[in-house]
């Protein structure tokens, strides 16, 4: 027997039962440990980055494009339409979330959790928690991986400077977080891990037609046209007055109220999933 459950029995005459906090952390790390024994988040990992690379590869001066020998410009890489690779990032975070949230109602293990003592807001909240933040991070880092790559084999360019695109990059978190949101909750209502997972596919490589039939009013209602928002860069161009050279300039200011209501719908939309997730599955027979 451990010598802290040792301690807890002989000041207290019997053993003390860990508290929510330490259950949730058990789920978490039982929930990790199954999912490394696995080999699908390392395939979608491996398959994401290498596509992200080969995206940026054909998309620029270098590579599967010009193949001319010039060097790859990121910020025009970026500004000529960033969603895409975006969305595909999210492919690994939808794919975690229905893993960890819609994987043990086939197999029964949620049963067993809670007949084995654990309550239900605390299997609730261990999945949750770790798909928010295993999905979050792996859609950042694998959003960043081809614009590092780039940068390291070409230049950054002039068309947007670093620190705006920086700050869309950083205000992404919340359109993702509040989609992984609406995952748990569709994972917890359908129960199949393989449907989530497709839908997931769905919105990743068809979801980049959707917010060109929505305003820019409307663009925070949904956290795919949010995210679109700020991945987007307004355009005109000019010619100039030597050689009649067009050339194009890119608005990369974000307005005030564009990220206020950015940042409101995305944590409100989210906590409502969150809440009703929690409520749906606590009501549950889990048949």
């Amino acid at each position: 027997m451990p010598w802290a459950r040792l301690c807890d029995i002989s000041q207290t005459g019997h053993e003390l039962k860990p508290d929510g906090g330490i259950k949730v952390k058990q789920i978490i790390k039982a929930q990790l440990y199954q999912i490394s024994r696995g080999r699908l988040q390392y395939i979608m990992l491996f398959i994401t980055l290498f596509l992200q690379v080969i995206w940026m590869l054909s998309d620029t001066n270098l590579g599967f494009g010009a193949g001319d020998g010039s060097f790859i410009v990121m910020s025009d890489y970026i500004t000529s339409g960033f969603l895409d690779p975006a969305l595909l990032s999210l492919l690994f975070a939808f794919v975690f979330t229905a893993e960890v949230c819609g994987g043990d109602f086939m197999n029964k293990t949620l049963n067993y959790e809670i007949m084995s003592g654990h309550k239900r807001k605390e299997v609730y909240c261990g999945r949750a928690v770790l798909s928010l933040a295993v999905g979050t991070i792996g859609a950042l880092v694998i959003t960043a991986f081809p614009i590092l790559v780039g940068c390291m084999i070409g230049e950054w360019g002039d068309s947007v400077s670093v620190g705006a695109v920086m700050l869309r990059y950083g205000l992404s978190i919340f359109p993702i977080m509040r989609m992984i949101c609406e995952f748990i909750f569709l994972s917890y209502v359908i129960k199949n891990q393989y449907i989530i997972m497709a839908l997931g596919g769905i919105l990743v490589f068809g979801g980049s037609l959707l917010p060109e039939l929505l305003t820019d009013g409307t663009a925070c209602f949904l956290g795919l046209t949010s995210l679109a928002k700020l991945y987007h860069f307004t355009s005109w161009s000019t010619l100039t007055l030597v050689g009649e050279k067009d050339i194009i300039l890119y608005d990369s200011l974000l307005k005030p109220g564009e990220i206020v209501s950015i940042i409101t719908a995305s944590v409100l939309f989210g906590g409502l999933f969150l809440y009703m997730g929690y409520e749906f599955f606590k009501k549950d027979d889990l048949n």
